[in-house]
């Protein structure tokens, strides 16, 4: 369902509503171990959200690229990604999720021997 989704959302040139049936997609490779095609259908989302100026959409998808890299145990760029997620979420004024990603920064922090 989700790439006829996909594929639909494509015909009808809904940008919007085709990056985040990618983000759905992506989670579903990383529950599966297929990271390489999450991080490819993460990247095309994330680069159709800042042609959109999704603040939001780019925040999740920072988050689930922060999750992949995580997974894959690079600390660098899981930071990068976490920190650029934590700019955008404090930018749309979310502090809920700025909270929660201020947990995950920590976590990741203690993760990797980084208090």
């Amino acid at each position: 369902h989700i790439l006829a989704a996909r594929d639909l959302f494509q015909r009808m040139n809904q940008r919007q509503g085709r990056a985040r049936v990618l983000d759905s997609l992506a989670s579903l490779e990383m529950e599966q171990g297929n990271y390489q095609t999450a991080r490819d259908l993460l990247y095309e989302s994330l680069e159709v959200k800042e042609e959109l100026r999704d603040l939001r959409g780019q925040a999740l998808t920072c988050g689930s690229l922060a999750r992949l890299y995580t997974a894959l145990g690079e600390y660098r760029d899981a930071m990068h990604y976490l920190q650029r997620e934590r700019a955008l979420v404090s930018r749309v004024g979310d502090d809920r999720n700025a909270t929660l990603v201020r947990v995950e920064l920590g976590d990741l922090h203690l993760r990797y021997g980084n208090p």
